[in-house]
């Protein structure tokens, strides 16, 4: 569509065209993904779902996790 008609004006060697593309394949996925699928057949489902806490099998905690640290500066060279 836009694409096709800048690149017929510029050889498509522009990254505007590329990053335009690369956004139209994107869109066109993730609607071939979605399929018939329409506004609020997601909430329906989860709507159907238990009003529970998780399994223990199925919790995380994030406590239980090393902490991780980054030093931000130059590195010294010895």
């Amino acid at each position: 569509m836009i694409v096709a008609a800048l690149r017929s004006r510029n050889g498509g060697r522009s990254a505007v065209v590329q990053k335009i593309g690369a956004a139209e394949t994107a869109s066109e996925v993730l609607k071939g993904r979605a399929g018939t699928a329409k506004r609020g057949d997601l909430t329906r489902i989860l709507d159907r779902a238990p009003d529970a806490p998780p399994l223990p099998k199925d919790s995380f905690c994030f406590a239980k996790l090393p902490r991780l640290t980054f030093q931000v500066g130059r590195a010294d060279k010895d």
